[in-house]
């Protein structure tokens, strides 16, 4: 059965995960809720690394089987939403 969270993930200079991969798949929006630009990609994701999402910005994205997205940000106090349809 499909279901839908939301959540506040404080973002730091360390990656934590955005969202976990399942087996079948979920679908995400972000929103930056923070004063600067959070990055977002795989597992170790740096700010040089990272997809960009600025100061406010959203990014929508579908997680394939399995596979995880995480998110940093150069400094630490930091906030980003997330609503997530699990399928």
């Amino acid at each position: 059965m499909a279901s839908i969270y939301t959540s506040e993930i404080p973002v730091g200079t360390t990656s934590v995960v955005l969202v976990e991969g399942d087996a079948d798949g979920k679908t995400a929006i972000c929103r930056n809720d923070s004063a600067v630009t959070v990055y977002v990609g795989g597992n170790g994701v740096t700010p040089a690394t990272g997809f960009p999402v600025e100061a406010g910005g959203t990014l929508s994205f579908s997680t394939p089987a399995g596979l995880s997205f995480h998110v940093v940000a150069a400094t630490a106090g930091n906030a980003v939403r997330i609503m997530v349809l699990d399928r």
